[in-house]
């Protein structure tokens, strides 16, 4: 029987240093029946180079360069919107799938209808796994920020089991880092649950909406490699002035996702998972501070 086909929505924009890593990753998946949908925001370095001698020589990838920047938001929602498989994932321009990532996770979507997204365990690299990897140093700035950066600069993936409720208290208690947004999801339903708003966490929205369905599951193997000093960590500050939220948002840069929240979930479920966004927009506060004082961010 032949395997149902997955759409890999590519978005990028000025990504020449780890794209011929990152689309030979997908191109040697052992899973073969798949589109690649690259997305080029009118990059200016060699991106489109890149991508077009790619294309020549594998007809799975679509390479669509947009005649101007239409910002990144808009980006991960059209490759989206022209994804034609059974399933569906985003692919960072620097993080890498191992050539099992797929294969694992679509026999997991296949066998368990429960399952409403799917990824593995993550494998870090980058200038922030390599500082937490140096010597000890008797700074006292740098062991509050190796602190800091151990106990909220983890990427991570987790899974969730029982009712929407139950899967909601998990989620909110573990999310940190929302890596869980590039796992592998059924197209029809990400679809009708992709958040639009262009808000910072609008990727934990979204999960939020996807959890309805089903559960999150996290294959044990470190099949995804994952860059931890992407454009998205680039600090909150940035990010937001980014998004134009304004005064408001660059002192909490997490309140339009709380507002977003207390709409979707209404008054009884948002008070009873109160504490995650009290906490979470006192960190993201703390964030933005660590970020002006040139600290690498949460």
């Amino acid at each position: 029987m032949e395997k149902p086909l997955v759409s890999i929505g590519v978005p990028i924009y000025n990504a020449e240093e780890f794209l011929i890593e990152r689309i030979n990753s997908l191109v040697n998946q052992t899973y073969k029946n798949l589109e690649i949908i690259i997305s080029d925001n009118a990059s200016s370095d060699s991106s489109q180079k890149i991508c077009e001698e790619f294309a020549k020589k594998d007809i799975r990838i679509k390479y669509i360069r947009q005649k101007k920047n239409m910002g990144a938001m808009w980006n991960f929602l059209y490759v989206l919107k022209n994804a034609n498989g059974k399933y569906f994932t985003w692919a960072a321009a620097d993080d890498l799938m191992l050539p099992e990532y797929l294969e694992n996770n679509i026999l997991i979507l296949e066998a368990k209808k429960d399952i409403a997204c799917c990824t593995s365990q993550l494998e870090l690299f980058g200038p922030q796994t390599d500082y937490l990897k140096t010597k000890k140093s008797d700074s006292y700035i740098e062991k509050i920020k190796k602190k800091i950066l151990q106990r909220y600069g983890y990427l991570n993936t987790f899974p969730t089991n029982g009712n929407y409720k139950k899967r909601l208290r998990q989620y909110f208690k573990k999310a940190r880092h929302n890596q869980i947004f590039y796992s592998v999801y059924r197209t029809e339903q990400i679809k009708k649950c992709v958040v639009e708003d262009p808000f910072i966490l609008h990727d934990n929205a979204t999960i939020v909406n996807i959890l309805e369905f089903g559960n999150l599951y996290v294959v044990e193997e470190k099949l995804m490699k994952t860059y931890d000093s992407g454009v998205s960590r680039d600090g909150l500050n940035k990010v937001s002035a980014q998004m134009e939220h304004g005064n408001l948002g660059k002192i909490f840069p997490y309140y339009q996702y709380t507002t977003w929240c207390f709409q979707r979930l209404g008054w009884k479920l948002f008070v009873k998972n109160i504490g995650y966004f009290l906490k979470m927009n006192v960190l993201g506060s703390i964030s933005v501070i660590i970020a002006i004082l040139n600290i690498r961010r949460l």
